[in-house]
């Protein structure tokens, strides 16, 4: 979730140490998607809700709240990739964005008025950072997620 131009093809595979290399997330509509493999049965679901307990405490911190999903990998259904269907557990989406960005150029005129629309902030950024090592924290950075495009 760090990097929103990274590009994301049938190969890659996302976990906590390809941050680093500038992975790791996808810019969707606008917004910071990522999706957070936690493994199957009763750990998948403790190692699911330690993940959402270490972000709400990131979140509240930070003041910056997303979208959290959480979700059988068998139920999950994201816009514009999907995971391989032998991947098994649960999976926490984290989506972030700014509701009120800086303004558009040209600057809106009476004539001219311009809507700002929801985008990506350096706000957006530090908290996907930040999530990630809350990650890494819950899971060790050990599991992985094979996505490709739709």
């Amino acid at each position: 979730m760090v990097n929103p131009t990274s590009d994301i093809d049938d190969s890659s595979i996302i976990n906590g140490n390809d941050v680093k290399k500038g992975n790791g997330g996808d810019l969707q509509d606008r917004r910071l998607i990522r999706a957070f493999l936690m493994g199957e049965g009763k750990q998948g679901w403790r190692d699911a809700m330690k993940l959402v307990q270490k972000a709400g405490q990131v979140i509240e911190q930070q003041d910056h709240h997303p979208t959290i999903l959480i979700t059988p990998s068998s139920d999950y259904s994201p816009s514009s990739f999907s995971l391989e269907s032998t991947v098994n557990g649960y999976i926490v989406e984290i989506s972030t964005h700014t509701h009120t960005p800086l303004p558009p150029y040209p600057i809106p005129t009476k004539n001219h008025p311009h809507k700002i629309r929801p985008g990506v902030t350096g706000k957006d950024i530090n908290l996907a950072e930040s999530l990630e090592k809350a990650w890494e924290e819950v899971m060790g950075g050990k599991e992985k997620i094979q996505i490709k495009k739709e």
